[in-house]
């Protein structure tokens, strides 16, 4: 998507919310407090060699801190694999206490938490068997669900894989080498005529992923901005995976928002890396208030071609020009 294109969505798309996250994010009010002042940080330093941070789980990644509240979660290259942790907690501390055992946070004003993670490599989800399962694809949802993705709180029962797979199904998704108007303005026609808005929101045009060159040709690559909340749980960000070629490098800028109405940015994430598959940037939090929208600006080497392209989830992200 080029800079003209993305210049005047952000005029003209300002309000819109997304399927899945309307209903969750209208029912609970937003504070905008609740995430830290807009920064923006490329690569920081670990804060501290004596924090020792370790999934709950039988894995192989490691875990290295690189801000107050932020986490690196890296796995070998194509060799990662993560078994499913404990998925029954008896309240929302019991399980921001098992998640700290491997993740920074930090409160936010509604007294939740909240913390930030770059996961690198793409891995592998295996039950006790080794055998393959269904994976989240993020670290945290991978590690506190079972092997169905079932996570239970408080005697609650939720069905976080069933969420996420209809989060995707409303998402609009884009194959490049297929790619029309007509075909694009159809989908958003679907999904937006399910929605049900207080106030005169135009739709968002920014797909939600984006796949070069098409879902089922290979090799390819496939950039995805998400929002999911899982009762107490949520997450917000973006990744970049490919298939049978690896990217010679690949970044992503991550805008959030917290308002869903007016959506204005409050923080920017910026993480990048070299010579890989996988590449994953999101917010997270327990029991706070989620964003209510990601922007993500992603570009990578691949394939001999430099690419640059934006995906978005939730409302779109007012980046104030």
């Amino acid at each position: 998507m080029n800079s003209d294109n993305i210049n005047n969505s952000r005029r003209n798309f300002l309000t819109n919310l997304s399927l899945i996250t309307t209903a969750s994010l209208l029912t609970n009010p937003v504070d905008l407090l609740a995430l830290p002042t807009k920064t923006t940080g490329k690569s920081p330093k670990p804060i501290s060699s004596t924090i020792n941070l370790k999934l709950p789980t039988d894995s192989n990644c490691e875990i290295t801190a690189i801000g107050r509240s932020k986490v690196e979660v890296r796995f070998p290259y194509g060799k990662g694999y993560l078994k499913p942790g404990r998925n029954i907690f008896k309240d929302e501390d019991e399980l921001i206490n098992y998640l700290s055992e491997a993740f920074l946070m930090e409160k936010d004003e509604s007294s939740g938490m909240r913390g930030t993670v770059r996961c690198v490599s793409s891995y592998e989800r295996i039950d006790e068997n080794g055998k393959s399962i269904f994976s989240f694809e993020d670290p945290i949802l991978d590690l506190i669900t079972d092997a169905d993705g079932i996570l239970t709180i408080a005697g609650t029962r939720i069905n976080a894989k069933e969420i996420v797979l209809a989060n995707d199904r409303e998402s609009l998704s884009i194959n490049k080498a297929e790619v029309s108007k007509t075909v694009v303005d159809n989908k958003l026609s679907k999904i937006v005529s399910k929605a049900s808005f207080t106030t005169n929101a135009a739709m968002q045009t920014i797909p939600s992923q984006i796949s070069i060159p098409s879902a089922g040709a290979l090799p390819r690559i496939t950039f995805k901005a998400y929002i999911d909340i899982v009762g107490s749980v949520w997450r917000a960000g973006a990744n970049i995976r490919t298939k049978r070629k690896d990217f010679t490098s690949a970044s992503i800028t991550g805008h959030y928002a917290l308002d869903p109405f007016t959506c204005f940015e409050i923080k920017t994430d910026f993480d990048s890396d070299t010579t890989d598959n996988f590449l994953n940037e999101f917010e997270f939090g327990v029991n706070s208030t989620p964003a209510s929208g990601v922007l993500s600006e992603c570009t990578a080497l691949w394939n001999g071609m430099n690419l640059r392209e934006t995906v978005a989830k939730g409302c779109f992200v007012n980046q104030g020009f």
